[in-house]
């Protein structure tokens, strides 16, 4: 059982760092352990404490069963229906989280706006960074006071944790899409 455990934890991983385009040395830096103990589980020839997998699975934004898991399911579809819609901090705007699983650190949420539909957002955590892409119409977004026009395809790009605002410009309806990368802490 535990050489099974072993390999699976080694697959997982290596798979998991590899598609998030990190090194072995990355990985270590991000987690705070040494490289040659992110070799060593790698191999399938380490058996890490509950504290090493805690680190590997928060620096990976995993739980500690997606590192353990024998086989990975390949895909995920969420069917729009499902997905968690809420009332924006405004009228006639609605926010819709797009991670159907969470990802520590990561919000990706579609902003949709009715005519004239405006959100005022949370100021997130200090060194929060958020990027706004509009999808559909032309969006007013007020930063600290500074108002940027973001139209189809411009991409706005700014600190989180300031005070902000959307506005829709257009007669009928506007969306963008919104990442938020929060700034953790890890103890």
């Amino acid at each position: 059982m535990m050489c099974e455990m072993s390999k699976n934890l080694a697959r997982n991983l290596s798979y998991l760092r590899k598609i998030r385009g990190l090194s072995q040395d990355q990985l270590a830096q991000v987690a705070g352990l040494p490289r040659t103990t992110l070799s060593h589980i790698e191999s399938g020839n380490a058996n890490p404490s509950l504290k090493t997998l805690s680190k590997l699975a928060f620096a990976l934004g995993v739980s500690y069963e997606e590192l353990l898991l024998t086989t990975r399911p390949p895909c995920l579809l969420t069917k729009s229906d499902d997905l968690v819609r809420s009332a924006g901090s405004m009228e006639a705007a609605t926010k819709i989280e797009l991670l159907p699983k969470h990802i520590p650190g990561l919000q990706v949420q579609r902003l949709e706006f009715e005519a004239g539909g405006w959100h005022v957002g949370t100021p997130h955590t200090k060194g929060t960074r958020e990027s706004f892409t509009t999808t559909l119409g032309k969006i007013l977004i007020s930063v600290e006071g500074e108002e940027f026009i973001v139209e189809k395809g411009d991409v706005l790009y700014f600190a989180g944790d300031s005070k902000h605002a959307y506005r829709n410009l257009q007669d009928g309806p506007s969306q963008g899409i919104s990442i938020i990368a929060l700034q953790l802490t890890h103890s």
